[in-house]
């Protein structure tokens, strides 16, 4: 068991006081969206290139579980965004319309090898761009009342039920505590 104790401190041990810790949990945080940012240009890059998909599977894929696992702990730890503000319709609407535009504008200079000025180019286009703002908007909005529930459970947490002997007992007497 010793041994074990050893491993454990020499691999996990912190040392670190606090304002390290601070600088490395920032560290952390800047890697993780750097590499969500560079993974999500290199997608839209390859696609825009007419890479199969089959070659951009992996990326895909690591692409995906960083985002499921961000927001699965942030929503856990109530943490909406890094500037802690709160989440509302009004924001969700407008991160939703950046989202349906910047992908109405991708499916065009992606469509656009073949033929830029087709009308069923842009009305495809157009398509997916407002059932992506759609979808973009009913996450955020799942998302905000995952959010909003988690925040209530933990800024009030339910305390522990008295017992039934302390419930009929005068709590202002010699007896109180």
């Amino acid at each position: 068991m010793k041994l074990f104790s050893w491993f454990k401190k020499q691999l996990f041990g912190n040392e670190l006081d606090e304002l390290q810790q601070q600088k490395a949990d920032q560290i952390g945080h800047r890697g993780f969206w750097l590499a969500w940012v560079m993974l999500l240009i290199s997608l839209f890059a390859q696609s825009i290139a007419g890479a199969p998909m089959s070659q951009m599977a992996a990326e895909w894929v690591v692409f995906m579980a960083m985002c499921v696992y961000g927001a699965v702990e942030w929503i856990r730890n109530g943490i909406w965004t890094i500037a802690d503000s709160r989440p509302s319709l009004r924001k969700n609407l407008v991160w939703s319309a950046t989202a349906a535009v910047a992908f109405f504008i991708y499916l065009l200079v992606r469509n656009s090898r073949q033929s830029w000025w087709e009308p069923g180019d842009w009305w495809g286009a157009a398509v997916g761009g407002v059932v992506t703002g759609l979808l973009c908007l009913g996450m955020l909005q799942l998302g905000s009342r995952l959010y909003y529930k988690r925040r209530r459970t933990l800024d009030n947490p339910e305390d522990d039920t008295p017992d039934e002997d302390t419930e009929d007992k005068p709590q202002n007497g010699p007896d109180a505590p």
